[in-house]
This record gives C-alpha cells, structure tokens and sequence, in this order.
C-alpha cells in the first residue's frame, strides 16, 4: 500500500499540473512558426502524464523514474524536476529524462544550496541576469523540449520568502 501512495498522489498532482498548463493558453505565438510556443509539448489527443518521485536513499532519480513506471505499467511523459538556483544546467536529470523520452518539467527555485534566498525585488532590477543567461544557455543545449517553472510554490509558508517584484 505504501508504494500505491507513493505513486498516486504524485501523479495526480503532475497530472493536475499538465492539463492546467494545456488548458491555459497562455503561450505566445512564435513569430518565425506561427504556432504558438510550446505547441509541440501539446499532445494532439489527451493529456500528458507524469509525476515526481523522491528517490530513496542510494537510488538515482532514474532508477526511481524508472521504479514508479514499473509500478504504473506505462512510461511517463512528464517528470518533475526540483532545482537549486546554483544548480549548473542543464542538469544530468534532465538530460536523462529526454533521453528515456519524458518532457522535464524543471522547477529551478530562487535560492542557493546554501540557503540563501534570491529576493524577487533582485531579480526584477536585472541583478541576477547573468546567472539567469548562464542556466538559459545551459538548456538551450537539451535535445529537446522542456517546462521550466521559477520558484514553483512561491507562497509556501514553510520556507522564507523571496518578497515580491517590487
């Protein structure tokens, strides 16, 4: 039963996310396609299914992966990835997650390993830039496509706040 619970809330909250982000719309249109961007991380029928997996101790992140579709009887199409800002990229995570053929979806949080946090107010005056243009050219090295989320759970009250923008 632990495994069961292990594999179904996860999923449903990867699941949840997926179909928000197909649903929203809100990618701009690309100007040299025409399409809108991100088009080819929409699947033409259905949705996109995936989760993330906190591996045990001694177990890689793939090997985890790997476990849960085991368990699921079906390969993932999406795989949560949680990073530091300081993490280098693209991180090897992502690079094995497109090569077993899932689409990442990389949430980089604004704070360092050491805990330090990046304010919001930083970023939005220019300050963080270059580490901003260092990750960004990191993953436009990837062969292939990802969905890529700044400081996902921004109003989480268990860990000190980045502020606002302002």
């Amino acid at each position: 039963m632990r495994q069961r619970s292990r594999l179904v809330l996860p999923t449903l909250a990867a699941t949840a996310l997926a179909v928000g982000l197909l649903a929203t719309g809100v990618a701009p249109a690309a100007a040299t396609t025409g399409q809108p961007a991100g088009a080819d991380l929409v699947p033409a029928k259905g949705l996109l299914f995936g989760s993330y997996v906190q591996p045990r101790p001694g177990q890689g992140a793939e090997a985890a992966a790997a476990e849960q579709e085991a368990i699921a009887g079906r390969k993932m199409d999406l795989q949560r990835i949680y990073r530091q800002w300081d993490d280098p990229q693209p991180d090897p995570v992502v690079v094995a997650s497109l090569r077993r053929g899932r689409i990442p979806v990389l949430s980089i949080r604004p704070r360092y390993k050491d805990g330090r946090i990046v304010p919001w107010a930083a970023v939005a005056r220019g300050d963080a830039d270059a580490t901003i243009v260092k990750q960004a050219d990191g993953l436009r090295s990837l062969p292939g496509t990802l969905f890529l989320a700044f400081h996902h759970e921004p109003d989480d009250v268990s860990s000190p706040t980045a502020g606002s923008a302002t």
